[in-house]
């Protein structure tokens, strides 16, 4: 490596090309030169296939990297991008299959089912995250982790590299009003995973459903589906209303 010029004082490897379009990237991006590699050590690398690049010896390769006046402040209109899915078909093939037989023994005993949330790509949760971050733990918003693919400037920033702090809260706020959010949103979840769903079921109390072995389940409560829906695997967490999973979470 004693040929490597690294241009500025941050592990080149943070910066390396990404085999996984989701990776996080330290922000901001668009002001740091793009790396030059001269080791014969290091290949060039494709950023589209997740490969070495054809010519791998080839001494040297540029990254290409966001620039600044690419990049899209951060405000409400970013709320209807990436939607959460209400599909059925877009959850694991085994959850929704579980699903749809629990929403089908709960319909077949005249009850309805309303559904809010099944997956939630991980751009929108990136989005919801750092937004909360910024307007409800005071999180710099000069500090927050790009990522790859969604090119929001969440600092304000002007031509100058000036970011304006309080428009950039102002903006966070706004997202969070948009997103209806009453906590943060992780990262990861069961929604981002595919094995989650987000409904509201009613006019099944008084009634009897079906768990999946066909026995009918007298419902007093809402709490009473708790069990059916476990028999068919789909299993609810009880801290919050209308989230079920595949194991809980």
């Amino acid at each position: 490596m004693a040929n490597f010029r690294h241009p500025w004082p941050v592990n080149p490897r943070t910066l390396s090309p990404w085999p996984n379009g989701n990776a996080l990237i330290p922000y901001p991006v668009w002001n740091a030169p793009a790396p030059l590699l001269d080791s014969p050590l290091i290949a060039p690398f494709s950023v589209a296939a997740g490969q070495p690049a054809a010519g791998a010896g080839v001494s040297s390769t540029t990254i290409a990297l966001t620039p600044h006046s690419a990049l899209e402040r951060s405000g409400a209109q970013w709320v209807a991008r990436y939607p959460t899915s209400t599909n059925l078909g877009d959850l694991t093939p085994a959850f929704s299959k579980a699903v749809t037989s629990f929403i089908a023994a709960i319909e077949a005993a005249g009850g309805s089912v309303t559904i809010s949330a099944t997956y939630r790509p991980p751009e929108r949760a990136y989005l919801m995250h750092y937004a909360w971050a910024i307007a409800k733990d005071g999180a710099s918003p000069a500090s927050i982790e790009a990522k790859a693919g969604v090119n929001i400037d969440w600092a304000h920033l002007d031509a100058t590299g000036q970011s304006d702090p309080k428009a950039a809260v102002k903006a966070a706020s706004a997202m969070v009003s948009g997103y209806a959010m009453a906590h943060s949103a992780v990262l990861v979840s069961r929604h981002t995973q595919k094995r989650a769903i987000d409904m509201t079921i009613s006019g099944v109390v008084g009634k009897s459903v079906n768990d999946a072995s066909g026995k009918a389940m007298p419902i007093h409560s809402l709490k009473d589906l708790n069990p059916v829906g476990k028999s068919y695997g789909v299993i609810k967490l009880v801290s919050d209303a209308p989230h079920w999973s595949d194991d809980g979470h």
